[in-house]
C-alpha cells in the first residue's frame, strides 16, 4: 500500500511530474513539458486540515479541448472534463471503463482518482499511486503526458501534506496548449512533384482528440483547397498517441494551371497546415515510380480555436 510519507518502496518514491515528464517517451509532444508546473492552472484553491494556507496543486493545463464529434467517450475528451470541471471529477470518473482498456485511459483513471481523493470527494491514492508508477515512460499522446505530469505533482502535495483537502482550480480558457496540432510532413515521393490522382502519405502530430474520428470526419483534409478523400485507412497502432499516417488521392485543383504549390491542410476543430507542401502538376508530367520519398519543406501553420 502506498503511504504519503514515502515509506512505500515502490510507490513512495513519487516526485511529481519533473520525474514523469523526464520518463516519457518522444512522438510530438512538445507541449507536455509545460504541465504540471505550479503556475500551470492555477492553484489558489481553499485549503483544509489545519496548519494555515496550502498552496493547491496546479490542475491540468489546456489541452486544447477535442471536438469529441463522435460524442463517445475517449482519453482525449475525458482530459478535457477534467481540466475544465475538477469539482466535477467523480462524475467524469463514471466515463472511463472500470478496467482501463489501454494506457491513456488507465492515466486519466488515476487522475479522476487522485482529483477526487485530494478534494475530499472520495478517490483511491493507492489506485493513483499505482497507475503511476506503472505509466512511467510509457505515455506517447501529448495529452497522457500532461495528465501524468499533473498526476506526479498531485501526488508529490499529497505525499507533503497527507491530511490536507484542496480545492482544484480549472483549466485556464487563454493557457498554453499542451498539444501543438500540425501537419509533420507530406511524402510524394522523389522529386516533389504530385499530379491530381496520385497517392500522397500525409503525417500529422499534436493530436488533442481521438484520432479514430478524423478520418471519418467530411472534408478533414484538402489539397490546395479542395477536399482530399482518404485512399486508405490504415492501422496505425504503432504510432504515438497523438500521431497520424494516411494516404489521400490529389484531387483536380479550382484553377488548372500547372504548375503550382499546393498546401495541404487537415481540421477538425483546429486547423493545421503545410504551405507549399508540394508542386502540383499537369497529369503525365510525374514519374510514378520514383522510388525514394522525401518530407515536405513547406511551412507548418497551426490554427485552434479558444473552446
Amino acid at each position: 500500500m502506498w503511504r504519503p510519507d514515502g515509506g512505500d518502496g515502490e510507490v513512495g518514491a513519487t516526485d511529481g511530474a519533473t520525474g514523469g515528464m523526464t520518463g516519457g517517451t518522444t512522438g510530438g509532444s512538445e507541449g507536455a513539458n509545460r504541465a504540471g508546473r505550479s503556475g500551470s492552472s492555477g492553484g489558489n484553491g481553499d485549503s483544509t486540515g489545519g496548519g494555515g494556507h496550502v498552496e493547491a496543486p496546479g490542475w491540468l493545463p489546456r489541452g486544447p479541448k477535442s471536438p469529441d464529434g463522435d460524442r463517445t467517450a475517449d482519453p482525449e475528451s475525458v482530459y478535457d472534463a477534467l481540466g475544465e470541471h475538477p469539482e466535477k471529477c467523480g462524475v467524469t470518473a463514471g466515463l472511463i471503463p472500470a478496467e482501463p482498456p489501454d494506457d491513456d485511459w488507465r492515466a486519466v483513471r488515476a487522475l479522476a482518482e487522485a482529483c477526487k481523493a485530494v478534494q475530499g470527494q472520495g478517490g483511491d491514492w493507492d489506485t493513483a499511486a499505482a497507475d503511476y508508477a506503472a505509466l512511467r515512460g510509457r505515455l506517447t499522446g501529448c495529452k497522457g503526458r500532461a495528465a501524468y505530469a499533473v498526476l506526479g505533482e498531485v501526488l508529490r502535495f499529497h505525499r507533503q501534506h497527507p491530511s490536507t483537502t484542496v480545492r482544484l482550480t480549472p483549466s485556464e480558457a487563454d493557457g498554453g496548449d499542451v498539444c501543438d496540432f500540425r501537419v509533420v510532413a507530406v511524402d510524394v515521393g522523389g522529386d516533389g512533384e504530385a499530379t491530381p490522382g496520385d497517392t500522397i502519405t500525409v503525417r500529422v502530430g499534436g493530436i488533442y482528440f481521438d484520432k479514430r474520428e478524423l478520418l471519418s470526419a467530411t472534408g478533414a483534409v484538402t489539397i490546395a483547397g479542395v477536399p482530399a478523400q482518404p485512399a486508405a485507412q490504415q492501422d496505425h497502432g504503432a504510432e504515438p498517441r497523438d500521431q497520424l499516417t494516411f494516404v489521400v488521392v490529389v484531387p483536380v485543383p479550382p484553377t488548372v494551371t500547372y504548375p503550382q504549390s499546393a498546401d495541404v491542410s487537415v481540421t477538425y476543430g483546429g486547423t493545421a497546415a503545410l504551405e507549399g507542401a508540394f508542386t502540383l502538376v499537369a497529369p503525365g508530367t510525374t514519374d510514378s515510380a520514383s522510388p525514394s520519398p522525401v518530407e515536405s519543406s513547406g511551412t507548418p501553420s497551426s490554427s485552434i480555436p479558444s473552446p
